[in-house]
Order: structure tokens, then sequence, then C-alpha cells
């Protein structure tokens, strides 16, 4: 069987992005009859603006395994729809022969994004100049990268047969090309695309959360937030926060930050952290401070609520959490939510008096959009 065909039989769709050398799997995979039922497309992102512009921002280093596994992630986006039963992203950056040696090694960077994980292959090419080297490394880069996607195939069709080592990549180098530059997806057009992070409009409002799944009430209080936000002034525009590790729960896997990413990018970006914070400390880096924050009436009650707090923190009581708040977070918009059976709204609690005035508002949410539970969808299913 070819590679298209596996992926024909597999259901499988895939997306393909090479700096350079790798350019000729997509043909491997175009030659395939009725293959446009997995082959959602390629990209070429040859010079370093087409680099950045494909993974949505300034690159720290044109060549690396970071750089591959940035590209194999925004692949696996370009490639993903909403209930698909197998993807595959695909990202090589390669440096290989050409008039003149290069100063470094030659070298292929290859990275893999799947349901199955993220993984990579290294490879440092024979060095050479001229057309007869420059050839032998894109064919080297071909055969890894069919390799790779070969062996993930065999992995879905119980016929896995390890030719080249697939690896993780290093803790070091994939948090580098996750949380690097944290805005996903890459395509979404934001103030400060293509720029280092700095200082992002106030317009934004930070909504965290696990979205698993998106569902109806979160689309709601997005709609409500955009009515409301800007700091009073409207076209509140939602920055998610998706953190690949909270409390008393297993890190959300790469491909799944990829999927939960894809179902709210129609919303808004989305910025991935390491780990959740608690509230008040979710404004301290420049890129969030001084946004506004929405929440539901539930999160609202356990931020107030003093055993989540840090005791060997610099913040120990309610008072100071909610000092620290104000002074950091501009405002706080508070979803109704059904809490013990009840649709509670945060203008019914006395705790919203620890905060000055009109800092804490309701989003009034009728009970159908209030009761609406990720984990009863999940449950569900």
């Amino acid at each position: 069987m070819t590679i298209g065909e596996d992926l024909l039989k597999t259901n499988t769709k895939i997306f393909i992005a090479a700096t350079g050398a790798g350019a000729g799997i997509q043909q491997r995979i175009w030659e395939t009859p009725g293959i446009a039922k997995s082959f959602v497309g390629s990209c070429f992102p040859y010079s370093t603006n087409e680099l950045e512009y494909f993974v949505g921002h300034q690159v720290e280093q044109y060549c690396s395994e970071a750089t591959a596994i940035e590209m194999a992630m925004t692949s696996f986006m370009r490639a993903y729809s909403e209930g698909q039963e197998s993807t595959i992203g695909l990202g090589i950056s390669a440096s290989v022969a050409t008039n003149e040696e290069h100063r470094g090694d030659h070298r292929i960077h290859a990275a893999i994004c799947s349901d199955e994980g993220l993984y990579i292959v290294n490879r440092i090419l024979k060095k050479g100049k001229g057309i007869d080297y420059r050839f032998a490394d894109g064919i080297e880069a071909d055969t890894v990268g069919l390799s790779m996607i070969q062996q993930i195939l065999g992995i879905k069709l119980k016929t896995f047969n390890q030719k080249i080592p697939l690896i993780p990549p290093t803790k070091e180098e994939l948090d580098k090309a996750m949380f690097g530059f944290p805005i996903w997806p890459p395509l979404i057009e934001i103030p400060w695309k293509k720029n280092k992070l700095g200082s992002v409009p106030d317009q934004f409002v930070l909504y965290p959360g696990a979205f698993n799944p998106v569902h109806e009430g979160h689309k709601y209080i997005v709609d409500e937030v955009y009515q409301k936000g800007g700091n009073g002034g409207g076209e509140g525009n939602i920055l998610f926060e998706l953190s690949q590790k909270t409390a008393h729960k297993k890190p959300i896997s790469v491909p799944e930050m990829l999927k939960r990413t894809w179902c709210l990018q129609f919303f808004g970006p989305v910025l991935w952290s390491k780990e959740a914070k608690l509230y008040h400390n979710k404004f301290d880096s420049e890129l969030t401070k001084h946004m506004e924050l929405v929440m539901g009436v539930d999160s609202f009650l356990r931020m107030m609520d003093p055993k989540w707090l840090d005791p060997n923190s610099d913040v120990r009581t309610i008072e100071q959490m909610v000092n620290k708040l104000q002074s950091n977070c501009s405002h706080i918009y508070v979803a109704d939510r059904m809490v013990d059976g009840k649709l509670v709204n945060v203008y019914d609690l006395p705790q919203r008096h620890w905060f000055r005035k009109g800092f804490v508002s309701r989003i009034d949410v009728p009970e159908t959009m209030a009761s609406m539970s990720s984990t009863e969808i999940r449950k569900s299913k």
C-alpha cells in the first residue's frame, strides 16, 4: 500500500509544511487517485517572511527543532476539523547544500503532530555544496518525512514498523514552540501579530477555561462580552486562556490543546499557558496587565473562598487578593450559572462588596445557557 492509500484507509487528514527540503513529500502523496479526501494541502514557506507568516510571529531561528514543532502544530490546525477521526500535521525545517558550504551543520529538523502525539527526528547531513549534494539532501528530507507519516499510519493500522526512531521533543524545545509566542492560532489577525509580545490593547477580555468542549453557553458569554467589554465602550474582544496543566487534572496533550484551540478560534485568539494561575496572578505579565476578566459565578465563588489561596505566597487573605486583582485587572464580568440547582447571579452574592463599586458587573445568562456544563456534555456522548 502507498502512503496515500493508507491515509485514505484510516480517514486521516494531512497538511504538510516544508521550508525547502521535504517539498517532494506532497508529490508522493498527491500521486494517489482520490487523495483529495485526505490531503488538505501543503505550504512552502521558503523565505523568513513566509515562515513567520505561517507560524504567526517572528522566529528565533529559521532552522531548528522548535521551528519544526511549530510548523507541525500549525499544520495540524490547518488539517483538523471538529469531530474528525484522524489528523496529521508535518513540519520540516532544514539547512541543506547550496553554492557554498554553510558555516554550521547541514541538518534536518522534522516534527509530526497527530492524535498519537508529537514526535521529532533530527538528522545531521553530510556536508557539501552544489546541485548533487542539494538533490541528495532533498531526497533525505523527503525520506525522513514520508517515513514519519508511514509510522504514524502504521500505529493506526496496527502495522507499526519503526524505520526511523520517532522521539518526543525535549521539554525545552517543546516549551519554546508552545509558549515562546503563546497566541494561537497563527493565522488570526490580532494587533500584536508578528511583533514581540508587549502591551495588548485594553479592549481585550481574558476568558480562562478548559473549554472541553466549547458549547453554546461559552458562545453566549462571548457575544455579551463583546457588547459590554472594552472598558465599558463595547467591542470587548475575547482572549481565551487555555492552560496545559490545571490543579488535580492530567496535563492536556499537544494535539488536544490544538483541537480545543481550533474550536475557539472562530470567537477569538487563544493564549496558551503552561499552568493555570490563580485569578489574581493572571495579570502579572505585561501581556495581560489591565485586561478585563470574565468568569462564571461558580468560579467567582471559588475565587472568593480563602481555602484556594496559597499560604506561602504574598497573597494570603481575601483582602490582599482583592487589592491585587483591582490593581492589575481593570474589570470583572461574572456570568450567571446554576449552582446547586439554583440560578445564581453575582448581584445576589455578598462577596462582591469586597470590590470597589462598579468593578464587578453581571452578565445575565438565560437559564438554558447557564445550566450548560462541559462535563455533562462529555458524559452524554
